[in-house]
């Protein structure tokens, strides 16, 4: 959910920005695509032992890496965020 609520709020503050300061160009980053491909990957591995019915250390490890690339993630389009605001458009 943390990951879908990330993207719904970038969607929603560059619809914001585009409307207010004027069109501008929002690439995603290396550490968005990250958070994502740690989200499937903790995804498939909670599956995974939930399938086998079996507690793992691993499932834990797996939400903690997502939940902390998926929050660096944010903060770095925060701050992407805040540099584009302030250039003028091309």
């Amino acid at each position: 959910m943390l990951v879908i609520s990330r993207d719904i709020v970038i969607v929603g503050v560059v619809a914001i920005v585009n409307l207010a300061v004027g069109p501008r160009t929002f690439r995603p980053s290396m550490l968005g695509k990250l958070a994502t491909a740690t989200f499937i990957l903790a995804n498939v591995v909670i599956m995974y032992f939930n399938w086998l019915m079996e507690r793992s250390p691993l499932v834990d490890v797996a939400i903690w890496v997502a939940l902390t690339v998926t929050l660096l993630s944010a903060g770095d389009y925060f701050f992407r965020l805040r540099r584009l605001i302030n250039v003028p458009p091309t």
